[in-house]
């Protein structure tokens, strides 16, 4: 809800009224909404019980900020504007696969998934590769992020982490 409010901030200030504000930026949500109906349909699950679990990872990893963190950046040129771009998209797969791996380990088709537990377990057998994205996230997250290289970076490990064979 807070982020809702500060993503509408913007608006208001343009002098939109707070409550067409905070739809409008309730709307970034809505980005997720196909990806998620279709990971549902193939993994034979709700699409209630896979927005709980596409959003949960996302929270996990710290994905939103990261594309607000990109988002923010002064882009002077075209070709930086593209980068910026494709860096987000880049990381809404990113945040489309890791849930996917979760579903997997978790099981296809159960009635329904406790989403907290299912990324837990699927963490924990992933702990080596999951300790190194969480840590380099935290220490991007602590510094200011001024460059888009080093959203690039944290998009690579990301990559990493989303592209492992799943876990025996």
């Amino acid at each position: 809800q807070r982020d809702v409010i500060q993503r509408g901030q913007p608006y208001v200030k343009a002098g939109a009224p707070k409550d067409l504000a905070r739809s409008i930026a309730d709307m970034v949500n809505l980005y997720s909404g196909c990806d998620i109906v279709r990971l549902a349909a193939t993994n034979k699950m709700t699409v209630t019980d896979t927005a709980k679990l596409y959003y949960a990872v996302g929270t996990r990893f710290r994905l939103g900020t990261l594309r607000a963190a990109a988002d923010g950046l002064e882009a002077q040129t075209h070709w930086e504007k593209l980068a910026v771009a494709a860096l987000g998209e880049e990381i809404y797969g990113h945040q489309l696969a890791l849930t996917s791996q979760v579903i997997d380990s978790a099981g296809r088709g159960k009635k329904a998934v406790d989403a907290s537990a299912a990324i837990d377990r699927w963490m924990e057998s992933n702990r080596t590769a999951v300790e190194r994205t969480e840590q380099l996230i935290a220490e991007l997250l602590a510094t200011e992020i001024s460059d888009l290289a080093m959203i690039a970076v944290a998009s690579r490990q990301l990559r990493s982490l989303a592209e492992m064979p799943p876990s025996k």
